[in-house]
């Protein structure tokens, strides 16, 4: 096959490619060829053979095999055949399978995007393993099949958190720091705004003012030995070469603090530096008493700042109950069939949040576009087996897109391609970038291609700025990343102008269903053509 042959989509046949003294052929490529033999005009053999690509830009490739000849051809004579078969590619371009006419056009409407993304925000912050998140997935799996889908939802058990309950506050205190100030206030900060605890902190118990901690401030903490920090709240400036969280826990603990805090100055200033959830890696559930168990929060610039310049005259009291269990993590799985033979193509994006915030663009609009996609491509019955899979567990650390590719690796085979949709939302007030990442470097003119399409179909979509970029998605942070490590041809689409996730301003008001039905109209149109 050709390199054009190589990009295109299996499963068509050809036609002969032979029909003198003149025919149009087909190859499952989508490339049309043209043959004219003019040994049965001349006594020369003459093959002119013209490539139309789908894309009507044409090649032509004039190639002559020469015999001893019976009389001179006019070369005008032999100019106006290629014309006239130039002239026939461009328009039998149109008229053969594979023509732009031919595509299948997929839309998603903004007003279903809108009515699958409040289905599930209205559940508010979801965070894997809570009664909110269990609720969006029982609500996605009837929405699902009353769509006609066949709906399943994997468990696989891991070690999870919640956070049930907190407090954080300064004390004054006396001249020796031995006692609270009678008859003065706490200065209490309010929880998700002025701090939010990091992914597996450890509870804290607070009895009486003996637990309350006294703070000790490192401005370029970048490793190694943390001194007098011992039995005190240890608070870590953040900065570009900070290590990561567990890195840093396991330094606090062998310091010996009571409490970490990171204190953001360096983190979306546009917020004015809110505190932002990450997560830390699972503890091992086989031996969770080796992970190093304190106490872990971030506060905001201005949180931070207070404490520091009132860390020699207060103390932090601080309060927080967040028990670990081992919970099940669930995966939904809407099932498409279409056709017999097992090869499909995966959709997918996760429908947990962090626990401090509703999780407007991440990723509530993701999952709302794979739910909206579901219920068209079932109304729609394109000829392409699909599943479309709402992940959880995302926000800890991918886990209900590690164990999906664990438990299916056996048959990862079938897998076409998988689609993952994270954060796609675009905040037109900001900016009007889409970028969709792919691996494929083939499938670039088909998406290119599918663009143009959907813009022919709704004309608005041409507000959004497009690109696509090759990517290792196999690196990336996101539910593609564990199909890409297993080979498995991956896209990821992704929005802009959204700061304010995993805070809690990423609300309803950021999101867009207009840019989610247009990521995923693309994104489908694409899809149930090129892998058909």
């Amino acid at each position: 096959a050709s390199d054009v042959d190589k990009r295109q989509p299996r499963g068509r046949c050809p036609l002969p490619r032979r029909q003198p003294p003149f025919h149009v052929s087909s190859s499952w490529a989508s490339v049309i060829h043209f043959h004219i033999g003019l040994k049965s005009l001349f006594q020369h053999s003459h093959a002119v053979r013209i490539k139309a690509p789908v894309t009507n830009i044409i090649r032509v490739d004039v190639r002559f095999t020469m015999r001893p000849p019976a009389l001179r051809i006019p070369r005008r004579l032999l100019v106006v055949a290629a014309v006239l078969l130039l002239a026939g590619a461009v328009a039998a371009s149109t008229l053969m399978r594979g023509g732009e006419e031919e595509w299948e056009v997929v839309v998603v409407s903004p007003t279903l995007a809108h009515e699958t993304f409040q289905l599930l925000y209205s559940f508010g912050p979801r965070l894997t393993g809570t009664e909110s998140c269990e609720a969006a997935v029982e609500a996605s799996v009837s929405y699902l099949s009353a769509a006609g889908l066949n709906v399943t939802v994997e468990r696989h058990p891991h070690v999870l958190f919640e956070v049930r309950s907190s407090y954080l506050a300064l004390i004054p205190y006396g001249p020796a720091m031995n006692f609270p100030l009678p008859g003065r206030e706490p200065l209490e900060f309010v929880h998700a705004v002025d701090y939010v605890f990091q992914g597996y902190s450890w509870s804290y118990t607070w009895n009486d003012f003996r637990d309350d901690l006294e703070v000790t401030y490192v401005e370029n903490y970048e490793g190694g030995p943390i001194r007098g920090a011992s039995g005190k709240a240890l608070v870590l400036q953040m900065h570009e070469d900070l290590p990561g969280n567990l890195e840093l826990m396991k330094a606090a603990k062998r310091a010996g603090a009571k409490a970490l805090i990171i204190h953001n100055t360096r983190y979306d200033p546009d917020l004015n530096y809110p505190p932002i959830f990450k997560s830390s890696p699972e503890p091992p559930s086989a031996d969770p008493e080796s992970y190093p168990k304190i106490p872990f929060l971030m506060v905001s610039r201005d949180a931070g700042n207070i404490i520091r310049t009132q860390m020699n005259t207060t103390k932090l009291r601080l309060k927080a109950d967040i028990p670990w269990s081992v919970k099940e993590v669930p995966v939904v799985v809407a099932t498409y069939t279409a056709r017999s033979g097992q090869s499909y193509v995966i959709f997918g994006g996760h429908m947990d949040t962090v626990y401090n915030g509703p999780g407007g663009v991440d990723n509530t609009a993701g999952a709302a576009t794979v739910m909206a996609l579901a219920v068209r491509w079932a109304e729609l019955s394109p000829s392409l087996n699909a599943r479309f899979l709402l992940f959880t567990g995302e926000e800890e650390g991918l886990f209900g897109s590690t164990d999906y590719v664990s438990a299916h690796r056996g048959e990862l085979g079938e897998v076409l391609a998988m689609f993952n949709f994270d954060m796609n939302n675009v905040v037109l007030s900001v900016c009007n970038r889409v970028t969709v990442s792919y691996e494929d470097n083939s499938s670039v003119g088909d998406l290119k291609r599918a663009l143009k399409l959907i813009l022919r179909e709704t004309p608005s979509w041409g507000r959004y700025e497009v690109s696509f970029r090759y990517t290792d998605l196999s690196r990336v942070g996101s539910d593609c990343a564990p199909f890409s490590r297993e080979g498995v041809s991956s896209y990821s689409v992704w929005g802009c102008g959204s700061r304010e996730y995993h805070t809690p301003y990423d609300d309803s008001t950021r999101v867009f269903p207009d840019s989610l039905a247009f990521t995923s109209s693309l994104m489908a149109t694409f899809a149930v053509n090129y892998y058909s």
